[in-house]
């Protein structure tokens, strides 16, 4: 019998804690369009904005009453118009990308809570197509004009709005920035010591249960 009361206060514990590490858990919907564009430092080039389209899932875990770290995972198109040697290549990349973020938050004022996060992401990349103007000619094509993988600087701000309970809507505005090269430099109109970036700015607009 004492044995059996001893199991029931364990079991009733871990219950507890589980439960507590579910209140402080959320997850999520976003949509989000993203503004593009090729960041390289090769003179005599230019590059053209992009608008594209990401979505996925959200995941929130808050550790602190001001602090909770971010996850998911994003499916998102990346690219750019750049221009180099007088031809314009249009690139468009599909990557499966997984950020990780620390979120700073206010408290709540009314039903609006502000925010910051900075942190990074882990892209691969699924498909690219690419095209050229004028056209390049076929015996010059390279199979890829994209790396595979991507990692990612990311800052950003927003606000949430309660919905009641631990439900609310989230906008928000994100900065994120290339740490290396997603063009691929086997390129003849590129140069191996300039830098090629698929950079973009996101609008998120999520929901959070």
């Amino acid at each position: 019998m004492l044995k059996y009361s001893y199991a029931k206060v364990v079991f009733l514990l871990l219950m507890s804690t589980a439960v507590a590490h579910a209140q402080k858990f959320r997850l999520g919907v976003h949509a989000t369009p993203t503004f593009n564009w090729v960041n390289s430092s090769q003179p005599d080039t230019e590059s053209g904005l992009k608008v594209k389209f990401a979505y996925g899932l959200l995941a929130e875990y808050q550790f602190a009453e001001n602090y909770s770290l971010l996850s998911g995972i994003d499916i998102m198109r990346r690219g750019g118009e750049f221009k180099a040697r007088d031809t314009v290549g249009d690139y468009s990349s599909g990557f499966v990308q997984l950020p990780i973020a620390l979120k700073l938050r206010t408290r709540e004022f009314g039903y609006l809570t502000y925010f910051a996060k900075f942190g990074g992401a882990i892209g691969f990349e699924t498909g690219e197509r690419s095209a050229f103007d004028p056209d390049i000619p076929e015996a010059r094509q390279l199979e890829s004009y994209v790396n595979p993988f991507g990692l990612t600087f990311i800052f950003g701000a927003g606000a949430e709005y309660s919905l009641g309970s631990r439900s609310a809507l989230l906008l928000g505005i994100d900065y994120n920035r290339s740490l290396f090269d997603n063009l691929i430099d086997n390129d003849s109109r590129l140069e191996e010591e300039y830098t090629y970036r698929f950079d973009y700015v996101n609008l998120t607009i999520g929901f959070l249960f």
